[in-house]
């Protein structure tokens, strides 16, 4: 070393390794600090910038919850429209007992058959006036998956089908502010009188409060399963519940129409019409009609019960062989005198009753009244019209919007028994 140091090729060499080995050093310390700092940058990042990270998820998670909120709220209309037009049941056939016409979901229809021991027959009847109005869910359900399934295909984010627990309510009516109007009391408070609200409060300090249910439809969906959210470094979830109205007392008119359907059942048609413009003059928000044609009554001789075998009286034409003719002796007639003509021998016929094999049965008439009940809604009140009815905007099978007027349909069939014939 020391000749290395005395000798000045020697120091230029050390001079040399000692600066390599310096610059070596320092870059490793370099490349040490470094990693460092970007292992402290990812995990202490910009001030702020952890927030705004978070917020842009809960960001994606509103839009995701704001997309159902409004799917929810159309697959409600769509699901009351189509209960309404199919009576209640979850699909306009098969799903009564009843069966259907063409048209209208059937509430009642009998059929005839043969008293047991006895030479009569009787209805069969058979009621399906709907119990509930539970096959809203199916119908919602169904609506509902149909949608989030066209936004998963197009969505980062994907909402659960068939995910959520349901609850329809009937909210009541909220308390009116208006009635606090100072210095009125309940029989001039303006909200209260007539609107089924009560009055309360101090003189000068009224407000109305309900006293019974309000008249639209309130669908509460629980979730089960999470809406998900999976970033680097963050993992993000939310139960996408949610709380929709729409304007439809669905539950209140199942009860109304409901209790009182059965009492149009026998009725004849002008009977029919009266009873339900007496129907109409009960309720303000419903218009019960029979549709032009809705009332058939069908009595062709195919309607008939067969008992048991008989006997029948028929009268019949009755004829015995004629006669034969005694021989008479004629004479020649001489060429001046006229042949006289014999008479032809003929049948002796009468008209006699006889008894042939018959059946007795009884005759019948089947009876079918199409009966359509209207939602008064004057916020869809034409111009020259006396009253509007409420209407959906729903979607059809080509993606259009269509509107369509929302109403309750149902059909009564019942049998009018007649006499008992031999024949």
């Amino acid at each position: 070393m020391k000749k290395l140091i005395g000798n000045k090729r020697g120091v230029d060499l050390f001079t040399l390794i000692v600066t390599i080995i310096g610059i070596s050093a320092l870059m490793l310390i370099l490349i040490g600090l470094t990693m460092k700092y970007n292992l402290l940058f990812d995990t202490f990042k910009p001030v702020g910038s952890r927030a705004a990270f978070i917020l842009e998820a809960y960001d994606d998670a509103d839009g995701v919850l704001l997309y159902l909120d409004n799917a929810a709220k159309l697959s409600m209309q769509k699901a009351a429209y189509d209960l309404a037009r199919n009576g209640f049941y979850s699909s306009a056939s098969g799903s009564s007992d009843c069966g259907s016409t063409k048209d209208y979901v059937l509430w009642k229809k009998d059929d005839v058959k043969k008293v047991q021991n006895e030479q009569r027959c009787e209805p069969e009847i058979l009621s399906c006036i709907p119990q509930d109005y539970y096959s809203f869910e199916s119908y919602f359900n169904n609506e509902l998956n149909s949608r989030i399934t066209s936004y998963n295909g197009v969505s980062e984010f994907k909402l659960v089908q068939s995910n959520y627990e349901l609850q329809l309510l009937q909210p009541a009516v909220t308390q009116d502010p208006s009635c606090s109007v100072a210095g009125q009391g309940c029989e001039t408070s303006p909200c209260c009188p007539g609107q089924g609200l009560e009055c309360r409060g101090t003189p000068g300090q009224e407000y109305c409060v309900a006293t019974k249910p309000g008249n639209q439809l309130q669908l509460v969906g629980i979730a089960q399963q999470p809406l998900v959210i999976d970033r680097e470094n963050l993992h993000y979830e939310v139960m996408p519940s949610f709380r929709e109205n729409i304007d439809v007392d669905l539950i209140g008119d199942f009860g109304k129409i409901t209790s009182k359907a059965e009492a149009l059942i026998g009725k004849e048609e002008e009977e029919l019409k009266a009873t339900l413009t007496a129907y109409n003059d009960m309720n303000e928000s419903l218009r019960w009609i029979l549709p032009v044609g809705g009332y058939k009554r069908d009595c062709s001789m195919g309607n008939k019960c067969y008992i048991e075998e008989c006997t029948i009286d028929v009268e019949e034409e009755q004829c015995s062989p004629a006669p034969t003719p005694t021989s008479i002796a004629i004479p020649t007639p001489t060429p001046t005198s006229t042949a006289t003509a014999v008479p032809t021998p003929t049948d002796e016929c009468e008209m006699v009753t006889v008894q042939e094999p018959g059946k007795l049965v009884q005759r019948y008439c089947s009876v079918t009244a199409n009966i359509l009940v209207k939602v008064v809604d004057d916020k869809y009140k034409l111009p020259g019209d006396s009253e509007g009815y409420k209407k959906f905007v729903t979607i059809d099978g080509s993606g259009n919007p269509v509107v369509n007027e929302y109403a309750y349909r149902f059909a009564l069939s019942w049998v009018e028994m007649g006499e008992i014939e031999c024949v």
